[in-house]
Order: structure tokens, then C-alpha cells, then sequence
């Protein structure tokens, strides 16, 4: 069973690696790739009017299309402006493996400079499982979860959830409770990121993480 790195941990090695490395761990972060799948990404596999990609899929895998921020769009636009890359070209240089290097190497500095080594327990690939039990958690869906990680084998995604369903055993704490009684205010919820529930008694019910 894969650990889960909290997003703030996630967030805090994103801001703090060089704009190349920060750029790839958020896009690892919205979209799971495997790193391998981050270093085989094309220029063209960017579909910047839909802020969308469409990975090459590793392992046998499943084609898939990757929805991402429009602030993730435009940092991927100016990289690509930046280095002068064509449609063909991959839009990162080098490979999985220095990304890795990269990556471990910042980690360490991270860890030492905040005086937090929790941040060493934390593999470039749980950017990955952070994704897949996030996606599970938002959709309750193991087929969508499966499509978007790329699985053929369903029973391969079954993991996020069991990791989901330890994880809201454990946090029930970790959650703030709004009600809604008319659209507007159910509207300016789900604009702060709550997650619709249910409803009792005419009343909806939301949630977020803390």
C-alpha cells in the first residue's frame, strides 16, 4: 500500500525546487504521469485550447486525456516559448532518471533546510498515488480512476481506494462542514472547492479538506 503525502507537502517541494524541476512535479501533481511519461510528453500532446494532455502511456497501458489547469497551461506554453520547442520535441530534456536525481536532490536540501524529514519519506512517485486517490475521492469512480492513471487492470486502481477509505477512517477530523439553502450559496461553496455531499431536510451539505 502506497503512503499519501499530505498536498501542503506536495506544494512545499513544488515551490521550492529550480523552474524546470517545479514545472514537472506540477505537472506530475494534476496529472499523475509516471515520470517516464512526463519525460516522453510532446509539444503536440499539449492541447492548450482545452488545457488538456494526452500522454504517451507507459507499461501497456491505456491512452488517456488529462485535464489541467489553465494556470498549468500557461506555464507549459511559456517552457516551450522559452526553449524554442517544436511540436515534435519533447518538452523536457534529459530523462526519468535525472528527473529523479533532481528531485531527491532538492528533497534533501528541503528537508534539511526546514528541519522537516518527513519530506524525505516521499517518492517522486507518490506525486502519482497522490493523484490517483485524490481522483477516486473526488469522483468515487474506480473505472474513471482506472482511465485517468492509464490502467488496464482495474484491480491495479483498487489500492486508492482502500488508501482512501484508511485515510477518512483515520482524518474524519480533517474536514470543514458547510449547509446551502439556495443556489447561491450551494454556487459560492463549490467555488471554494467543497465537495456537494448530500442533502437532509431540503438542506445541502458540503465538505473540504482543512
Amino acid at each position: 500500500m502506497p503512503k499519501l503525502p499530505t498536498e501542503e507537502q506536495l506544494n512545499k517541494l513544488i515551490a521550492c525546487g529550480g523552474p524546470i524541476l517545479s514545472l514537472k512535479l506540477w505537472l506530475s501533481k494534476e496529472t499523475g504521469m509516471r515520470p517516464t511519461e512526463v519525460h516522453s510528453l510532446l509539444v503536440r500532446n499539449i492541447d492548450t485550447e482545452h488545457n488538456a494532455v494526452n500522454p504517451t502511456t507507459a507499461k501497456h497501458g491505456c491512452g488517456r486525456t488529462l485535464i489541467i489547469p489553465p494556470n498549468l497551461t500557461k506555464s507549459l506554453q511559456a517552457h516551450i516559448i522559452k526553449y524554442n520547442l517544436n511540436p515534435n520535441d519533447k518538452v523536457f530534456r534529459s530523462d526519468a532518471k535525472k528527473y529523479g536525481n533532481d528531485f531527491r536532490g532538492m528533497r534533501k536540501k528541503l528537508a534539511k533546510r526546514t528541519n522537516d524529514q518527513s519530506l524525505m519519506t516521499i517518492r517522486l512517485y507518490d506525486f502519482r498515488h497522490f493523484f490517483a486517490t485524490m481522483r477516486y475521492w473526488k469522483y468515487r469512480d474506480v473505472g474513471l480512476t482506472a482511465m485517468d492513471m492509464g490502467h488496464r487492470d482495474w484491480n491495479t486502481t483498487q489500492k486508492y481506494v482502500h488508501l482512501l477509505k484508511i485515510l477518512e477512517m483515520v482524518k474524519d477530523d480533517e474536514w470543514v462542514c458547510k449547509t446551502a439553502n439556495i443556489i447561491e450559496e450551494a454556487k459560492t461553496l463549490v467555488e471554494h472547492g467543497f465537495e456537494y455531499i448530500t442533502e437532509i431536510n431540503g438542506t445541502k451539505l458540503f465538505r473540504k479538506r482543512k
